[in-house]
């Protein structure tokens, strides 16, 4: 069998940098250790100067391993409770110290999960400048107390050099994960 790197198709990222890198990694091992991978970010993860103060929560929800990393930059994570959309952001809020329970899925079965653990306090929904749910409506919905604050922006760049002769020389396998990423 010929080598997807000399003879088939391009992998090309744009999701930001760390997590086009773990997706380019596992593509290799499932794939091909040679697939050949263009990364080129079309968002860029730039934290805001916010200050927060967890203990005034009962838990944070959390929506994406960008917000577990930016809110883990901004204080102490350590023990917080910690409702997570999926099995990643779980994972990476683990790795932080909080503890994190995961609801496998999208942000309705998040709001269903928290509202099943019925918080004894409000809960805080750290998030990005855009979104692409309502936790916190969902939530009230619910009647949960719940607040959100952006604690970060997904900064436009664009495709670079490299991504625009990537698409123009040959075979390429660009996969979208959200609909911002693939308007941008």
């Amino acid at each position: 069998m010929q080598s997807l790197a000399q003879h088939g198709p391009t992998l090309l990222l744009t999701r930001p940098q760390a997590q086009a890198t773990r997706f380019a990694d596992q593509c290799r091992a499932a794939i091909d250790e040679n697939l050949c991978v263009v990364i080129a970010p079309t968002m860029e993860i730039k934290p805001r100067d916010v200050v927060l103060k967890l203990s005034n929560f009962a838990g944070v929800a959390l929506t994406s391993e960008n917000g577990v990393r930016v809110l883990a930059a901004l204080t102490d994570v350590e023990g917080v409770t910690a409702w997570c959309v999926g099995d990643r952001t779980a994972s990476v809020a683990e790795s932080f110290g909080m503890i994190a329970k995961s609801a496998k899925g999208s942000v309705i079965e998040l709001a269903e999960m928290i509202t099943k653990a019925a918080p004894k306090g409000a809960v805080l929904h750290p998030q990005g400048a855009r979104t692409a749910g309502d936790l916190v409506g969902a939530l009230h919905g619910h009647g949960i107390t719940a607040v959100s604050q952006v604690i970060y922006d997904q900064t436009e760049q664009g495709l670079s050099d490299t991504a625009w002769a990537t698409l123009q020389n040959g075979s390429v396998i660009l996969p979208l994960f959200s609909p911002r990423s693939a308007r941008i």
